[in-house]
């Protein structure tokens, strides 16, 4: 089955050619290369999406991705773990992408919904909703 980049070819070679690396550059590069050796590896597949929920948000999201948490800086941040998306509070998603700051209503834009690495996003396994419904039930 052929992947459709999310993002045509030519916009991400134009965004690139203007925009300079962040300074931690080779540190994010060092982080992700990390993540696919543990892909890679099988180690990823062999362990339970609940152990490593804490670890990939931090690793990727904060650590390759420049996503802020709250423990980054406490006033202000880009992502958090666990985010209520029902006002309610009833429904929790995995992660939550946004514009938080303290004492403020997040104002949410993405939501994240991570299963384990060997998981098939568009097909259901052992549930009634595959992982992409999750996210958006």
């Amino acid at each position: 089955m052929a992947i459709t980049p999310l993002f045509h070819p030519r916009a991400v070679a134009k965004a690139l050619a203007n925009t300079p690396p962040p300074p931690d550059w080779v540190e994010r590069h060092q982080r992700l290369a990390g993540l696919i050796e543990l892909d890679r590896s099988g180690e990823l597949a062999r362990t339970l999406e609940t152990s490593l929920q804490g670890d990939y948000i931090k690793t990727l999201f904060e650590g390759v991705l420049g996503y802020t948490t709250k423990m980054s800086d406490g006033r202000q941040w880009s992502i958090a773990a666990e985010h209520n998306v029902l006002k309610t509070g009833v429904k929790r998603a995995d992660g939550g992408i946004g514009w938080y700051e303290a004492g403020k209503a997040p104002t949410l834009h993405a939501v994240l919904e991570l299963n384990g690495a060997s998981q098939d996003l568009d097909h259901a396994k052992e549930q009634t909703l595959t992982p992409v419904q999750q996210a958006w039930d």
